[in-house]
């Protein structure tokens, strides 16, 4: 069995060590060798490819390490699941995987298709059986999951087959003993990524979740912006509705409770998406139907969001929560979100994206720590280390 290592992403390195910690609790009671990568970077997230054309160079970097180190990835955050697995999958494409290797040459990594990609749900659903086994669910309160977009969406970028009524935190949940609540909400956007341009805009959307559960709920993420925008945002979005206050955990602390001890061998790996999850349709083939328009949590909001660019209409598109539903929701298969991204390439970056990619480049994560070994030390963490991208690329930070 090939070992896996656990790709934790920026934000839950730098905000959220009990996540990584549970899903590593979760992953060796379910029989995973787990080693630690020598070195990552961020994936790259919504952050580069709105400011750099060259969009998949920082998730190869990732999947070139883990292949040259001979492990899978293990992700913890919907974000870092999406790019690495469309990342994978675009290079498949013998052009960009030349292009991009060109590269990686420079700092001694070349990719050749050899490493698979999971979310930590992806895996855990896998042995529902094997978890029944092992769990006992110590509480009887209720709670309900809020599943991650970019977990979701494209169809085929993850295990969840139902991308509109998807039920596979909820079998993990119940698997060990939970209490499922299910709610219409569990699907919307927590509008985590909409603070890099309307701050205020993403706190409304926060609460308006907040507010589709009950006060005895435990909301349960598999995310690092959803525990970010439903938890850490709750002195905001609940300074005037104090009634919304609401407990929120990770669905990997929920199992890792419940768990006594047992191993279990023999994990299967993760392939490659059976359908490509890269839309082919050219922006011109349009046919003004308004379908994105319709599921855009910003246009539902009255802003104007990519699909209204989309439409031939005006529109900003970094107002926009990359949730993926324009995408998803469009009948001739275009990728209206990335048609909008690419709309971002030739407009001036906005200052969040660009101190963002300019921490990237510069120190490998959105969120450099100064202190990041003694933090992981303290919190019980193997070392990681962030590497750079400034050596394979050509050209200075953007200033």
């Amino acid at each position: 069995m090939r070992p896996a290592a656990i790709f934790p992403g920026c934000l839950v390195t730098a905000r959220f060590p009990e996540y990584e910690r549970s899903a590593r609790t979760v992953l060796t009671a379910l029989g995973y060798q787990l080693e630690n990568l020598d070195e990552t970077v961020c994936c790259g997230s919504n952050v580069w490819e709105s400011v750099d054309g060259e969009q998949w160079l920082p998730a190869a970097v990732n999947l070139a390490r883990a292949e040259q180190q001979g492990v899978n990835l293990i992700t913890l955050c919907g974000s870092c699941t999406n790019m690495l697995t469309r990342a994978r999958q675009a290079l498949e494409q013998e052009q960009i995987k030349v292009q991009v290797n060109q590269q990686l040459r420079s700092i001694g990594l070349q990719y050749q298709n050899g490493t698979n990609v999971g979310h930590v749900t992806e895996v855990m659903w896998h042995r529902l059986e094997k978890l029944r086994e092992i769990c006992t669910f110590p509480s009887k309160q209720p709670v309900w999951p809020t599943y991650p977009c970019q977990l979701r969406k494209p169809e085929g970028i993850s295990d969840i087959e139902d991308t509109a009524a998807p039920h596979i935190m909820a079998d993990i949940l119940r698997a060990v003993g939970a209490h499922v609540v299910q709610h219409s909400a569990q699907t919307d956007c927590c509008g985590a990524t909409m603070a890099l341009h309307d701050p205020e805009m993403a706190y409304t959307m926060a609460r308006d979740k907040l507010a589709a559960s009950a006060a005895d709920e435990l909301l349960v993420t598999a995310c690092g912006n959803c525990q970010l925008a439903l938890s850490r945002w709750q002195p905001l979005t609940t300074k005037e509705r104090p009634d919304l206050r609401r407990e929120v955990s990770f669905i990997t602390d929920v199992v890792a409770q419940a768990i006594d001890g047992a191993v279990i061998p023999d994990i299967k790996g993760h392939q490659l998406p059976k359908k490509s999850i890269l839309p082919s349709a050219s922006p011109e083939e349009c046919l003004k139907c308004g379908s994105c328009k319709t599921v855009c949590p910003a246009e539902q909001k009255g802003i104007a969001s990519i699909p209204s660019l989309q439409m031939g209409e005006e529109g900003n598109p970094w107002a926009c929560t990359a949730c993926l539903e324009c995408t998803t929701s469009c009948p001739q298969g275009i990728d209206v979100y990335q048609n909008g991204v690419r709309m971002r390439l030739d407009r001036e970056p906005q200052s969040n994206y660009q101190k963002a990619y300019q921490n990237i480049l510069l120190h490998g994560t959105v969120f450099p720590l100064a202190d990041l070994r003694e933090f992981r030390q303290e919190e019980g963490l193997p070392p990681l280390r962030f590497g750079n991208l400034t050596k394979i690329k050509d050209k200075k930070p953007i200033t």
